[in-house]
């Protein structure tokens, strides 16, 4: 994993030395054990009352356990890339790129064997440095796109779409929805 600080650790409240930097350490503990599938220490980051709200569903240290099988279960070579992160008190933000090849069942869907790559933004508050809450937004459209699920049309479709604006995605595929509905 790659990774870069672009902007300090910020302390939240009396710290002692080596706290300001629990909650960036937390969360790349967090993303490792994605990439390694080991989730034995997952009670060391993960906080009793965590919660995924891209999972609500799941919670706490189990929950976030769940996930990783599910995701591992789905990518084999699973890795995250670190491309920017900002701490701020108990609040991290962590831009990142989620790689793997989707060679398991994901959210129904059967295996395609396709690389994926996928842009992430994650939010996340620690509290007693230990993950306790999750947002993300991903770029699922272009993730969908790689899979197969959503066709698109024109010169993007014959090619490599991993490093085209999102928003050229979007277009194609929208002109390819259209183009099914006037035939």
């Amino acid at each position: 994993m790659v990774t870069r600080r672009t902007t300090p650790t910020v302390p939240r409240g009396p710290a002692t030395v080596g706290d300001a930097d629990l909650p960036e350490r937390a969360v790349r503990q967090a993303f490792k054990t994605f990439e390694t599938g080991d989730v034995a220490d997952v009670h060391t980051f993960c906080h009793a009352d965590y919660r995924n709200y891209e999972a609500p569903e799941i919670g706490g240290p189990e929950g976030f356990q769940m996930i990783v099988a599910i995701m591992r279960g789905a990518f084999s070579n699973l890795s995250f890339e670190e491309q920017r992160m900002i701490c701020h008190g108990d609040t991290v933000a962590l831009w990142t790129v989620m790689r793997g090849q989707h060679t398991g069942e994901f959210d129904g869907l059967r295996p395609t064997g396709q690389v994926i790559e996928q842009r992430q933004i994650h939010w996340i508050r620690v509290q007693d440095g230990k993950l306790v809450e999750h947002h993300a937004v991903r770029d699922d459209l272009r993730l969908l796109v790689q899979l197969g699920i959503i066709p698109i049309s024109g010169c993007l479709a014959a090619g490599d779409i991993v490093d085209v604006p999102s928003c050229n995605v979007f277009d194609a595929v929208v002109q390819g929805a259209q183009l099914r509905l006037s035939a």
